[in-house]
């Protein structure tokens, strides 16, 4: 699983964001994705959903937040 992820933003949109990590881009969806800066550094906590025909990663900007979205 993949608990967070720390790199610079290459691409935003209203629900998701881009983040390239060393070269490997992650693709997150966001709550607010316009409030992210392209080309600056993020730190994101991420919830990996995994389904039978889909698997996406959902990011939050606080652990707390991250908690709140778990326990619903």
């Amino acid at each position: 699983m993949i608990c967070f992820i720390k790199g610079k933003v290459f691409s935003v949109s209203e629900e998701t964001i881009f983040v390239d990590v060393h070269g490997i881009g992650y693709e997150i969806f966001v709550s607010q994705g316009r409030k992210y800066v392209l080309n600056s550094e993020v730190f994101i906590y991420t919830y990996e959903v995994f389904r039978e025909d889909e698997r996406y990663l959902v990011g939050f900007s606080s652990i707390d937040e991250k908690r709140l979205f778990l326990s619903l």
